[in-house]
Protein backbone atom coordinates (compact mmCIF):
# COMPACT_ATOMS: atom_id res chain seq x y z
CA UNK A 1 0.00 0.00 0.00
CA UNK A 2 1.60 3.22 -1.52
CA UNK A 3 1.64 6.24 1.02
CA UNK A 4 -0.60 9.27 -0.06
CA UNK A 5 1.05 12.65 -1.02
CA UNK A 6 -1.73 14.29 0.99
CA UNK A 7 -3.29 12.07 3.60
CA UNK A 8 -6.40 12.57 5.47
CA UNK A 9 -6.26 12.11 9.60
CA UNK A 10 -9.71 12.47 11.08
CA UNK A 11 -10.75 13.32 14.62
CA UNK A 12 -13.93 13.15 16.51
CA UNK A 13 -14.92 14.38 19.52
CA UNK A 14 -16.57 11.49 21.87
CA UNK A 15 -16.19 13.30 24.93
CA UNK A 16 -19.40 12.26 26.57
CA UNK A 17 -18.44 8.30 26.00
CA UNK A 18 -15.23 8.74 28.64
CA UNK A 19 -15.62 6.58 32.01
CA UNK A 20 -19.00 4.99 30.68
CA UNK A 21 -19.92 1.95 28.53
CA UNK A 22 -22.14 4.01 25.85
CA UNK A 23 -21.60 2.19 22.34
CA UNK A 24 -19.12 3.58 19.74
CA UNK A 25 -20.36 1.88 17.07
CA UNK A 26 -22.10 5.47 15.61
CA UNK A 27 -19.19 7.25 16.45
CA UNK A 28 -16.80 4.84 14.68
CA UNK A 29 -18.81 4.70 11.38
CA UNK A 30 -18.44 8.55 11.19
CA UNK A 31 -15.19 8.35 12.16
CA UNK A 32 -14.29 5.94 9.25
CA UNK A 33 -16.71 8.07 6.79
CA UNK A 34 -14.77 11.27 6.98
CA UNK A 35 -11.74 9.69 5.67
CA UNK A 36 -13.90 7.34 2.82
CA UNK A 37 -12.35 4.25 4.58
CA UNK A 38 -16.11 2.51 3.65
CA UNK A 39 -15.61 3.29 0.05
CA UNK A 40 -12.17 2.07 -0.41
CA UNK A 41 -10.85 -0.25 2.12
CA UNK A 42 -13.88 -1.99 2.90
CA UNK A 43 -14.94 -1.99 -0.61
CA UNK A 44 -14.24 -5.87 -1.40
CA UNK A 45 -15.99 -8.15 1.44
CA UNK A 46 -14.39 -11.17 0.83
CA UNK A 47 -11.13 -10.40 1.97
CA UNK A 48 -9.63 -11.48 5.36
CA UNK A 49 -9.39 -8.81 8.65
CA UNK A 50 -7.21 -8.32 11.53
CA UNK A 51 -8.05 -6.41 14.38
CA UNK A 52 -5.41 -5.29 16.11
CA UNK A 53 -5.62 -3.94 19.49
CA UNK A 54 -3.01 -2.84 22.33
CA UNK A 55 -3.48 -5.15 25.06
CA UNK A 56 0.32 -4.99 26.40
CA UNK A 57 -1.14 -5.83 30.47
CA UNK A 58 -4.26 -7.62 31.82
CA UNK A 59 -6.46 -4.09 32.36
CA UNK A 60 -9.99 -3.82 32.05
CA UNK A 61 -11.08 -1.01 28.71
CA UNK A 62 -11.29 2.55 29.83
CA UNK A 63 -8.64 2.00 31.66
CA UNK A 64 -5.82 4.05 29.39
CA UNK A 65 -3.52 1.50 29.66
CA UNK A 66 -5.41 -0.81 26.92
CA UNK A 67 -7.42 -0.18 23.56
CA UNK A 68 -11.10 0.31 24.66
CA UNK A 69 -12.95 -2.42 23.90
CA UNK A 70 -16.10 -0.71 22.65
CA UNK A 71 -13.67 0.05 19.52
CA UNK A 72 -13.37 -3.18 18.75
CA UNK A 73 -16.93 -4.37 19.54
CA UNK A 74 -18.56 -1.59 17.07
CA UNK A 75 -15.56 -2.27 14.51
CA UNK A 76 -16.58 -5.98 14.58
CA UNK A 77 -20.63 -5.63 14.44
CA UNK A 78 -20.07 -2.74 11.35
CA UNK A 79 -17.69 -5.05 9.48
CA UNK A 80 -20.45 -7.80 9.65
CA UNK A 81 -23.52 -5.53 8.90
CA UNK A 82 -21.95 -4.51 5.66
CA UNK A 83 -21.43 -8.07 4.67
CA UNK A 84 -18.33 -9.26 5.77
CA UNK A 85 -18.18 -13.19 6.78
CA UNK A 86 -17.31 -13.54 10.83
CA UNK A 87 -14.36 -16.27 9.29
CA UNK A 88 -12.97 -13.81 7.65
CA UNK A 89 -12.58 -11.51 10.52
CA UNK A 90 -9.78 -11.81 13.50
CA UNK A 91 -8.66 -10.64 16.57
CA UNK A 92 -5.29 -10.90 17.42
CA UNK A 93 -2.40 -9.66 19.36
CA UNK A 94 0.80 -10.63 21.53
CA UNK A 95 1.06 -9.32 24.42
CA UNK A 96 4.26 -7.70 25.62
CA UNK A 97 4.26 -8.85 28.92
CA UNK A 98 4.89 -12.42 30.31
CA UNK A 99 5.07 -14.23 26.82
CA UNK A 100 7.93 -15.80 27.96
CA UNK A 101 7.21 -17.08 30.97
CA UNK A 102 3.86 -19.83 30.90
CA UNK A 103 3.19 -19.15 34.70
CA UNK A 104 2.88 -15.31 34.07
CA UNK A 105 -0.14 -13.08 31.91
CA UNK A 106 -0.06 -14.31 28.39
CA UNK A 107 -2.62 -12.59 25.54
CA UNK A 108 -5.87 -14.82 26.21
CA UNK A 109 -5.54 -13.24 29.77
CA UNK A 110 -5.13 -9.64 28.33
CA UNK A 111 -8.10 -10.89 26.31
CA UNK A 112 -10.21 -11.53 29.16
CA UNK A 113 -9.36 -8.54 31.67
CA UNK A 114 -10.16 -6.43 28.67
CA UNK A 115 -13.54 -7.50 28.39
CA UNK A 116 -12.81 -9.13 24.57
CA UNK A 117 -13.50 -12.49 25.22
CA UNK A 118 -17.27 -12.74 24.29
CA UNK A 119 -16.15 -11.21 20.57
CA UNK A 120 -15.95 -14.93 19.92
CA UNK A 121 -19.57 -16.19 21.14
CA UNK A 122 -21.25 -13.07 20.26
CA UNK A 123 -19.92 -12.24 16.79
CA UNK A 124 -18.37 -15.74 15.66
CA UNK A 125 -14.88 -13.80 15.52
CA UNK A 126 -11.76 -16.07 16.37
CA UNK A 127 -9.08 -14.92 18.81
CA UNK A 128 -5.69 -15.47 17.84
CA UNK A 129 -2.37 -15.20 20.62
CA UNK A 130 0.36 -14.11 17.63
CA UNK A 131 2.98 -15.11 20.38
CA UNK A 132 1.70 -18.33 20.01
CA UNK A 133 0.99 -18.54 16.23
CA UNK A 134 3.20 -19.95 13.21
CA UNK A 135 6.04 -17.71 12.52
CA UNK A 136 7.03 -17.25 9.24
CA UNK A 137 10.55 -15.15 8.68
CA UNK A 138 10.58 -12.42 5.99
CA UNK A 139 13.23 -10.56 4.77
CA UNK A 140 12.90 -6.61 5.58
CA UNK A 141 13.04 -4.34 2.79
CA UNK A 142 15.86 -1.69 2.98
CA UNK A 143 16.50 -2.54 6.23
CA UNK A 144 18.10 0.21 9.00
CA UNK A 145 19.01 -2.68 11.44
CA UNK A 146 16.81 -5.83 10.78
CA UNK A 147 17.62 -7.80 8.14
CA UNK A 148 15.25 -10.52 8.80
CA UNK A 149 12.36 -11.13 11.45
CA UNK A 150 10.12 -13.31 12.08
CA UNK A 151 6.24 -12.45 11.81
CA UNK A 152 2.98 -14.06 13.23
CA UNK A 153 1.26 -15.89 10.51
CA UNK A 154 -1.86 -14.49 10.84
CA UNK A 155 -1.07 -11.09 10.52
CA UNK A 156 0.57 -12.16 6.93
CA UNK A 157 -2.55 -13.95 5.70
CA UNK A 158 -5.03 -10.79 6.08
CA UNK A 159 -5.81 -8.55 3.52
CA UNK A 160 -6.81 -5.38 6.15
CA UNK A 161 -5.32 -4.60 9.15
CA UNK A 162 -6.63 -2.55 11.26
CA UNK A 163 -4.27 -0.95 14.32
CA UNK A 164 -6.05 -0.34 17.07
CA UNK A 165 -3.50 1.94 19.37
CA UNK A 166 -3.97 3.96 22.91
CA UNK A 167 -2.02 7.51 23.14
CA UNK A 168 -0.03 6.51 25.56
CA UNK A 169 3.49 7.92 26.46
CA UNK A 170 6.34 5.27 26.34
CA UNK A 171 9.86 5.16 28.29
CA UNK A 172 11.85 4.42 25.25
CA UNK A 173 10.30 6.05 22.44
CA UNK A 174 8.37 8.47 23.97
CA UNK A 175 5.29 8.01 22.97
CA UNK A 176 3.75 4.77 21.72
CA UNK A 177 1.19 4.91 18.80
CA UNK A 178 0.06 2.98 15.79
CA UNK A 179 3.91 2.31 14.87
CA UNK A 180 4.54 0.86 18.12
CA UNK A 181 1.68 -0.99 18.61
CA UNK A 182 2.88 -3.47 15.46
CA UNK A 183 5.40 -5.05 17.64
CA UNK A 184 2.70 -7.37 18.80
CA UNK A 185 2.66 -8.73 15.37
CA UNK A 186 5.96 -10.32 16.45
CA UNK A 187 5.57 -13.52 18.37
CA UNK A 188 7.37 -14.06 21.29
CA UNK A 189 10.75 -13.75 22.20
CA UNK A 190 11.13 -12.13 18.68
CA UNK A 191 9.78 -8.95 20.13
CA UNK A 192 13.22 -8.71 21.91
CA UNK A 193 15.22 -8.25 18.73
CA UNK A 194 13.60 -4.67 18.26
CA UNK A 195 14.93 -3.72 21.38
CA UNK A 196 18.77 -5.25 21.29
CA UNK A 197 19.21 -3.65 17.75
CA UNK A 198 17.97 -0.60 17.95
CA UNK A 199 13.99 0.08 19.23
CA UNK A 200 13.61 3.25 17.02
CA UNK A 201 14.93 1.74 13.92
CA UNK A 202 13.82 -1.82 14.59
CA UNK A 203 9.90 -0.34 14.44
CA UNK A 204 10.85 1.61 11.37
CA UNK A 205 12.09 -1.93 9.97
CA UNK A 206 9.12 -3.64 10.84
CA UNK A 207 6.35 -1.30 9.12
CA UNK A 208 8.09 -1.42 6.40
CA UNK A 209 7.24 -5.24 5.98
CA UNK A 210 3.99 -5.40 7.87
CA UNK A 211 1.65 -2.62 6.26
CA UNK A 212 -1.06 -1.37 8.34
CA UNK A 213 -4.41 -0.60 6.16
CA UNK A 214 -6.09 1.60 8.42
CA UNK A 215 -5.34 3.43 12.13
CA UNK A 216 -7.78 4.20 14.79
CA UNK A 217 -6.02 5.85 17.69
CA UNK A 218 -8.15 4.96 21.07
CA UNK A 219 -7.66 8.71 22.88
CA UNK A 220 -10.71 8.31 24.76
CA UNK A 221 -8.77 7.96 27.88
CA UNK A 222 -4.33 7.94 27.36
CA UNK A 223 -2.01 7.16 29.71
CA UNK A 224 0.47 9.29 30.79
CA UNK A 225 3.89 9.23 32.84
CA UNK A 226 4.70 5.83 34.90
CA UNK A 227 1.16 4.42 33.30
CA UNK A 228 0.06 4.06 37.08
CA UNK A 229 -4.09 3.76 37.17
CA UNK A 230 -5.74 5.85 37.74
CA UNK A 231 -3.13 8.50 39.07
CA UNK A 232 -1.73 8.73 34.69
CA UNK A 233 -5.08 8.47 33.29
CA UNK A 234 -5.60 11.58 30.66
CA UNK A 235 -9.23 12.03 30.16
CA UNK A 236 -9.60 13.07 26.06
CA UNK A 237 -12.70 11.71 24.62
CA UNK A 238 -11.70 11.77 21.07
CA UNK A 239 -10.76 9.18 18.18
CA UNK A 240 -8.13 9.61 15.42
CA UNK A 241 -8.38 7.73 12.30
CA UNK A 242 -6.21 7.62 9.11
CA UNK A 243 -4.87 5.52 6.60
CA UNK A 244 -1.38 6.51 6.91
CA UNK A 245 -0.04 5.67 10.21
CA UNK A 246 2.86 8.02 9.99
CA UNK A 247 0.40 10.89 9.23
CA UNK A 248 -1.82 9.64 12.44
CA UNK A 249 1.53 9.22 14.65
CA UNK A 250 2.34 12.93 13.82
CA UNK A 251 -0.81 14.41 14.57
CA UNK A 252 -1.28 12.39 17.66
CA UNK A 253 2.09 13.36 19.25
CA UNK A 254 1.11 16.75 18.50
CA UNK A 255 -2.27 16.35 20.51
CA UNK A 256 -0.09 14.62 23.87
CA UNK A 257 2.09 17.72 23.26
CA UNK A 258 4.95 16.57 21.94
CA UNK A 259 6.97 17.72 18.83
CA UNK A 260 6.84 14.67 16.58
CA UNK A 261 10.38 15.61 14.84
CA UNK A 262 12.01 14.53 18.07
CA UNK A 263 10.27 11.33 18.06
CA UNK A 264 12.93 9.13 16.48
CA UNK A 265 10.87 6.25 15.40
CA UNK A 266 8.23 8.29 13.31
CA UNK A 267 10.97 10.24 11.56
CA UNK A 268 12.82 6.78 10.53
CA UNK A 269 9.08 5.72 9.30
CA UNK A 270 9.31 8.59 7.35
CA UNK A 271 12.71 8.61 6.01
CA UNK A 272 11.93 4.64 4.61
CA UNK A 273 8.85 6.79 2.98
CA UNK A 274 6.44 4.64 5.12
CA UNK A 275 4.24 7.87 5.48
CA UNK A 276 3.83 11.85 5.67
CA UNK A 277 5.21 13.78 8.71
CA UNK A 278 5.14 17.02 7.10
CA UNK A 279 2.35 18.34 8.76
CA UNK A 280 1.34 21.15 6.05
CA UNK A 281 0.62 18.18 3.66
CA UNK A 282 -1.34 16.68 6.26
CA UNK A 283 -5.00 17.40 6.10
CA UNK A 284 -6.96 17.23 9.19
CA UNK A 285 -10.79 15.62 9.15
CA UNK A 286 -13.14 16.96 11.50
CA UNK A 287 -12.15 18.12 14.30
CA UNK A 288 -9.14 20.54 14.49
CA UNK A 289 -5.99 20.82 16.33
CA UNK A 290 -6.82 24.14 17.93
CA UNK A 291 -10.43 22.70 19.38
CA UNK A 292 -9.14 20.12 21.15
CA UNK A 293 -8.44 21.19 24.57
CA UNK A 294 -6.25 18.54 26.54
CA UNK A 295 -3.38 19.53 28.22
CA UNK A 296 0.33 17.89 27.27
CA UNK A 297 0.36 14.89 28.49
CA UNK A 298 3.32 14.05 30.80
CA UNK A 299 6.88 12.59 29.40
CA UNK A 300 7.36 9.30 30.81
CA UNK A 301 10.82 10.39 30.84
CA UNK A 302 10.24 13.60 33.38
CA UNK A 303 8.06 11.01 35.84
CA UNK A 304 10.66 8.33 35.47
CA UNK A 305 13.83 10.58 36.39
CA UNK A 306 12.11 12.14 39.56
CA UNK A 307 12.65 8.78 41.08
CA UNK A 308 15.96 9.71 40.95
CA UNK A 309 16.71 13.00 43.17
CA UNK A 310 20.54 12.70 42.85
CA UNK A 311 21.10 11.75 39.18
CA UNK A 312 21.39 15.61 37.08
CA UNK A 313 20.08 14.97 33.71
CA UNK A 314 21.52 17.54 31.60
CA UNK A 315 19.70 18.07 28.15
CA UNK A 316 18.94 20.89 25.32
CA UNK A 317 17.92 18.33 22.31
CA UNK A 318 18.33 14.73 23.27
CA UNK A 319 15.95 12.29 21.33
CA UNK A 320 13.89 9.17 22.41
CA UNK A 321 17.56 7.06 22.13
CA UNK A 322 19.23 8.59 24.17
CA UNK A 323 16.74 8.58 27.05
CA UNK A 324 15.60 5.09 26.64
CA UNK A 325 19.52 4.49 26.83
CA UNK A 326 19.90 6.45 30.26
CA UNK A 327 16.88 4.99 31.51
CA UNK A 328 17.52 1.32 30.85
CA UNK A 329 21.24 2.03 32.62
CA UNK A 330 19.16 3.50 35.42
CA UNK A 331 16.58 1.50 36.19
CA UNK A 332 18.77 -1.92 35.73
CA UNK A 333 21.15 -0.01 38.50
CA UNK A 334 18.57 0.34 40.64
CA UNK A 335 17.26 -3.10 40.29
CA UNK A 336 20.80 -4.24 41.79
CA UNK A 337 20.24 -2.24 44.36
CA UNK A 338 23.22 0.34 43.69
CA UNK A 339 20.29 3.15 43.23
CA UNK A 340 21.63 4.86 46.70
CA UNK A 341 25.21 4.65 45.32
CA UNK A 342 24.16 6.87 42.39
CA UNK A 343 25.39 10.35 44.02
CA UNK A 344 26.21 13.36 42.32
CA UNK A 345 26.13 11.99 39.23
CA UNK A 346 26.13 14.41 35.73
CA UNK A 347 24.27 12.64 32.74
CA UNK A 348 24.69 15.01 30.01
CA UNK A 349 22.56 14.08 26.73
CA UNK A 350 22.58 16.09 23.73
CA UNK A 351 23.90 19.71 23.94
CA UNK A 352 24.50 22.82 21.35
CA UNK A 353 27.21 24.36 23.25
CA UNK A 354 29.34 23.72 26.44
CA UNK A 355 27.62 26.34 28.35
CA UNK A 356 25.03 24.15 30.60
CA UNK A 357 28.03 21.58 31.77
CA UNK A 358 30.81 24.52 32.45
CA UNK A 359 30.48 25.42 36.27
CA UNK A 360 28.69 21.11 36.98
CA UNK A 361 30.33 19.75 39.98
CA UNK A 362 30.12 16.10 40.32
CA UNK A 363 30.48 13.54 38.26
CA UNK A 364 30.27 13.96 34.58
CA UNK A 365 29.13 11.06 32.14
CA UNK A 366 29.01 12.31 28.51
CA UNK A 367 26.78 10.26 26.16
CA UNK A 368 25.36 10.08 22.40
CA UNK A 369 27.20 11.29 19.72
CA UNK A 370 25.93 14.63 19.45
CA UNK A 371 27.90 15.01 22.60
CA UNK A 372 31.37 13.89 20.81
CA UNK A 373 32.75 17.20 21.14
CA UNK A 374 32.18 17.38 24.67
CA UNK A 375 33.73 14.13 25.38
CA UNK A 376 37.00 15.36 27.26
CA UNK A 377 33.94 16.83 29.86
CA UNK A 378 33.72 14.00 31.71
CA UNK A 379 33.46 9.86 31.07
CA UNK A 380 32.32 9.77 27.31
CA UNK A 381 30.11 6.62 25.95
CA UNK A 382 29.28 7.30 22.52
CA UNK A 383 27.04 5.53 20.00
CA UNK A 384 23.70 6.78 18.34
CA UNK A 385 21.99 5.99 20.82
CA UNK A 386 25.09 5.13 23.48
CA UNK A 387 24.63 1.35 24.64
CA UNK A 388 23.15 0.36 27.55
CA UNK A 389 25.68 -1.73 28.57
CA UNK A 390 28.33 0.65 28.12
CA UNK A 391 26.27 3.43 30.09
CA UNK A 392 26.15 0.81 33.31
CA UNK A 393 29.57 0.28 33.08
CA UNK A 394 30.58 3.89 33.23
CA UNK A 395 28.52 4.80 35.58
CA UNK A 396 29.69 2.01 37.60
CA UNK A 397 33.18 3.76 37.33
CA UNK A 398 32.27 6.96 37.85
CA UNK A 399 30.08 6.20 41.20
CA UNK A 400 32.91 3.70 42.63
CA UNK A 401 30.25 0.85 42.36
CA UNK A 402 31.89 -2.76 41.80
CA UNK A 403 30.84 -3.83 38.49
CA UNK A 404 30.73 -7.63 39.22
CA UNK A 405 27.96 -6.62 41.82
CA UNK A 406 26.66 -4.83 39.47
CA UNK A 407 26.28 -6.95 36.35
Amino acid sequence: MTYLQQPEVAILNVREKVNNSLPLKEDIFKLLDMIGAWKDIFADKNKRVLLKPNLVHPMHSGSGHITDNRIVFALAELLLEIGFNEKNIVLGEGCGVGFAFATQNDTLNCVRAAGLEPIKDKYGIDIVDLNKDKAIEMDVPNPLVMEKVKIAKTVLDSDILINLPVMKTHIRTGVTLSLKNMKGVLPGLEKRKTHKLGIDEGVADLNSLVKTTLTIVDGIVGMEGNWEYPRDCVPMGILVAGKDLVAVDTICSKIMGFDPRKIRHINRAAEKKLGIMDESKIIIKGLQLEEINVRPFKPRFQCFIEDYPNVNIVDEYACTGCYSSILSALVYLKEQGQKEKLKDLNVVLALYTDEPIKDLKGKNLIIGLCNQKFKDKGLYVPGCPPNAIEMIKAICKLCEIDLQVAL
